[in-house]
């Protein structure tokens, strides 16, 4: 998998290392796809027509097992996210389904809803300038950012404004692909921002129990009793919901006024 580099960033050589095997064939016992277990030493990902992902604890080992090849970029995005998730869980992280941009030096979360715009607002806000720390997934410790893949990846809409290298089918959709400059292999936590389409735009701050909510219903594993204090500490950072209307000829517009905001 050498021509994945330019999808990485240099971190540390004592970070917890992941093995990855891919192997052609047909995996035992298919389940039905998008089926995800989970065990104390190891866990499965089940892809369309059978394909298998399978992730071992110690040593951190992921088999992937295809029909037809994966290409590299594909298995490093977005293939990974998942397992990258359950991995986490074994070293006491937290992981969420959002995005993250950098400003004046800490990272901001973006969480919402499925389409809630969250790859089209960190798209649009790398074509302004503003680092991309990680798209899809987002890996926590404490209150520090673990950054993800050089990608941010676009549906059709979003795409013919913002651009991208058009994929093809990759995972379970076609995608259009931004590649970010690389940026620090991790940062600190600045605040959370919940994404909403709606009739207006304003900026509004969530309440303590509305931050838990975001951040569980973004949470996968599901959180339990373990990762409870991970998520009060998340939870404790300044948080607000962007409302702003579904009109994407408005996101420069609106992620201008976002940083505006958050500058403030």
């Amino acid at each position: 998998m050498d021509d994945i580099r330019t999808y990485l960033v240099d971190v540390p050589s004592e970070w917890p290392q992941l093995l990855v095997r891919c192997s052609r064939g047909a995996a035992d016992q298919p389940q039905p796809a998008g089926t995800v277990r989970i065990w104390e030493d190891r866990a499965d990902v089940w892809l369309a027509g059978g394909d298998r992902m399978e992730l071992l604890r110690d040593p951190l080992t992921l088999h992937v097992t295809s029909r037809q090849p994966i290409a590299p970029d594909a298995i490093i995005h977005p293939y990974l996210g998942l397992p990258a998730t359950v991995t986490s869980r074994w070293l006491g992280r937290v992981a969420f389904h959002g995005g993250a941009f950098a400003h004046r030096g800490r990272a901001w979360v973006l969480l919402g809803a499925r389409e809630a715009g969250k790859s089209a607002t960190l798209g649009a806000l790398m074509r302004a300038g503003h680092p991309v720390i990680s798209d899809d997934v987002l890996i926590v410790e404490g209150t520090t950012l673990f950054a993800g893949p050089r990608s941010v990846d676009l549906r059709a809409e979003p795409a013919q404004q913002l651009g991208g290298e058009e994929l093809g089918i990759v995972g379970n959709r076609t995608r259009w692909r931004l590649r970010p400059p690389p940026g620090p292999p991790q940062m600190e936590l600045g605040g959370v921002i919940e994404l909403e389409w709606g009739d207006g735009d304003r900026l509004e701050p969530l309440a303590p129990h509305e931050r838990l909510q975001a951040l569980i219903a973004s949470s996968f594993p599901p959180p339990k009793a373990d990762t409870a204090a991970a998520l009060l500490e998340v939870a404790a950072l300044p948080a607000w919901r962007y409302v702003r209307r579904r009109q994407l000829g408005q996101l420069e517009v609106q992620i201008a006024r976002l940083v505006a905001e958050l500058s403030s």
